[in-house]
Formats: C-alpha cells, structure tokens, sequence
C-alpha cells in the first residue's frame, strides 16, 4: 500500500454513485493545546445547523478535557449534527494512535473513522497503521503545495479528487481544497514555487490576476478569494470540496462567522449541497 504522501496514479480516484455530484465537507481542527471557548464552539455548531451544514471536528490529543469540548460535542455527535476525526499525535505509533481514539470515544460517545495530521508539515503514520485502528479515511494531503522546505512532504502534483491508498479500498483520502486561480493557473505547479521567493512578485502576479493559490479556509483566504476558489473548483469537477479552519477566539468570532455564512450562502447559490463522511462513504464506490 502506499503513503499517504506517495503520488497515485489516477487510476486511484475515488468514483461516487451518479447522485453525489458535487458537495462539500466542512471541517474544524481541535488541537488539544488550544481548546475553543465555548461560546466560540457553540456558536459554530449553532451557525452550521442553521446552514445545513454537518461540521466534522477533528480533536487532538487532550481535546476531551476542555469545558467547551464535552459541552457542545456529544449532544451534536449523539444526533448526526457533528461528526468526529482524530488528529494524529506527534508519534502516530499504533498503540498511540489506538489510545487517543479509545479516549475520544469515551469521552465523546462517538469513534472517529477519520484522520488528519495535526500541522501540515507533519508525517502522517503509515496506512496499514490507520486500518488497524479502525480508520477507513484520511483527510491530510495539501495538494498544490510544496513544504519539503519545512520537513514535510511535496505535495504539488497530488489530485484534488479523493482517491483510495491501495487496490484493497480499504483507506480513502480526502485532500483539502487548495487551488490555483488566475490567467496562469495551469502553470502553478511550477510558477508559484518560484514566485514564492519574491513575496513582492507573488503579491503582484495575484494583483494582476495572473496566478494565486487559495485555500478553501477563513485562516488562508477572503471571502473573494474563496469564492474564486470556490469557482474554479466546481468548473475542474471537482466532485468533493474539503473547506478546513480552526476555530477563533471570541473577539475573531464574529468575523469568522461572516465568512462562513457568505460562503455557505455561496455554495447553495452553486447549488452544492454539503455532506457528511457518512453519506459519503455510502455514496463512494468500491
């Protein structure tokens, strides 16, 4: 099987039933270090349902303890309006990584089925050690960005479209949207490692509407700028759009919440309904 980080061949991509079309995923990482307050959690699960939306939480090491976490999170999970993913510990060893899980589940009422490295520039554990411990996803490849300079790994020529991890099926990744816009977006692979050593002519070659890389997160882009995004994404048929973000402090709420619902409203005006790893998973074909 390969790594996470192995390019596949496009015989990898993942193929959904004819009514899947084209949906989005709305993902939170709860590192363990730095726990939402609960007004800021509450209020996000308040925004999502409203929205439609089933929010996937993905919680670290230490993500049981805080008030906000064991307020908000079994309730939602309990009843389908949230879902659960673990972020991989430092040292993602299969007893680790089986000790974390076992505790969410205990203390959250719910197992996570999916994972995530918890910086981007971590090494994820290797599949056969994901399948051991009972997860069938993974939610950490970047692509269209390079971090080997950083320790990671160089993601640019890596699908956006989730694709499995082996001929078995049995593990399938979901990569986080990240897309290039502009006149030059087909020449990004190449172009922006290069623009990216002159900040000044990265900022200019965007200005111009000459190439840009957009995150679908609030952390990396405007509300502008993930529309475009949001845009290029639907128009490539892109049949999954994994949105990411962490989650502010009170007095960033506010604004994060306003790129949420403008971009939501986006989405629905696109006609792009969201989904849920488990819908997913009913919907993908093995």
């Amino acid at each position: 099987m390969r790594s996470i980080t192995d390019l596949p061949p496009r015989s990898a991509h993942a193929r959904f039933t004819p009514d899947f079309g084209q949906r989005f995923l709305l993902t939170v990482d709860l590192p363990g270090d730095d726990a939402p307050e609960l007004e800021v959690l509450a209020a996000f699960q308040r925004l999502c349902e409203e929205d439609g939306a089933t929010p996937l939480y993905f919680a670290g090491a230490g993500a049981a303890g805080p008030q906000a976490m064991r307020a908000v999170l079994p309730a939602a999970l309990a009843t389908g309006r949230a879902e659960l993913g673990v972020l991989y510990p430092e040292r993602a060893d299969p007893d680790r990584l089986e000790r974390l899980i076992d505790e969410l589940e205990q203390h959250f009422g719910a197992a996570p089925v999916i994972g995530r490295v918890a910086a981007s520039n971590a090494e994820p554990p290797s599949p056969s050690v994901l399948i051991e411990s009972g997860l069938g996803l993974d939610s950490s490849v970047h692509p269209n960005c390079d971090l080997s300079l950083v320790g990671g790994a160089d993601l640019r020529r890596h699908p956006l479209h989730p694709y499995w991890l082996g001929e078995d099926r049995m593990l399938l990744e979901l990569p986080q949207t990240t897309v290039f816009w502009g006149l030059l977006r087909r020449q990004g692979e190449w172009l922006h490692p290069l623009l990216a050593r002159a900040p000044g002519w990265q900022r200019l070659a965007a200005w111009l509407g000459l190439l840009e890389r957009i995150t679908l997160s609030p952390q990396e882009a405007d509300v502008e700028q993930a529309i475009r995004a949001i845009d290029i994404a639907l128009d490539d048929r892109l049949p999954l759009l994994v949105l990411s973000c962490r989650l502010p402090d009170r007095a960033g709420f506010p604004g994060f919440a306003d790129w949420w619902q403008r971009v939501l409203a986006y989405l629905e005006l696109r006609r792009v309904p969201g989904t849920s790893v488990a819908a997913l998973m009913r919907t993908v074909e093995r």
